[in-house]
């Protein structure tokens, strides 16, 4: 659904547009040895080295997590990923460069159906 504020109008395309290319695959990290564990249908590859230390289960944000720690050198990655919605929740990594942690807040309930309305006053035009 594209808004067009100004004129108050709203287009409705399709999900998938004919003739788009196809996109890129997921870039890797910037540390080497590490690839991107949690993601669904992503593998992580050998870390060369290192080794891989299952964690167990957990419980985050009300949600079931797994978590791993990934060690190779001096670079060690620790992340826990939903076994529900299968999304990293907590992803800690730390070396030479310090120590970064990136927290995911997610929820597994659906987004408002109003927000997919088309807004009063607008004029829906056809699809191109």
């Amino acid at each position: 659904m594209l808004l067009d504020h100004l004129a108050q109008t709203v287009r409705i395309t399709p999900l998938t547009p004919p003739n788009l290319p196809q996109t890129p695959g997921m870039p890797q990290m910037a540390i080497p040895g590490f690839g991107l564990p949690g993601l669904a249908g992503l593998a992580m590859p050998a870390v060369p080295g290192g080794s891989v230390q299952n964690l167990g289960k957990s419980i985050m944000d009300g949600l079931e997590v797994m978590g791993k720690r990934y060690i190779s050198g001096a670079q060690t990655m620790e992340t826990w990923t939903s076994t529900k919605l299968q999304l990293p929740v907590l992803t800690t990594m730390s070396g030479a460069f310090g120590q970064q942690t990136c927290r995911c807040k997610t929820l597994p309930t659906p987004p408002d159906p109003s927000s997919f309305q088309i807004p009063p006053g607008y004029t829906q035009l056809p699809p191109r």
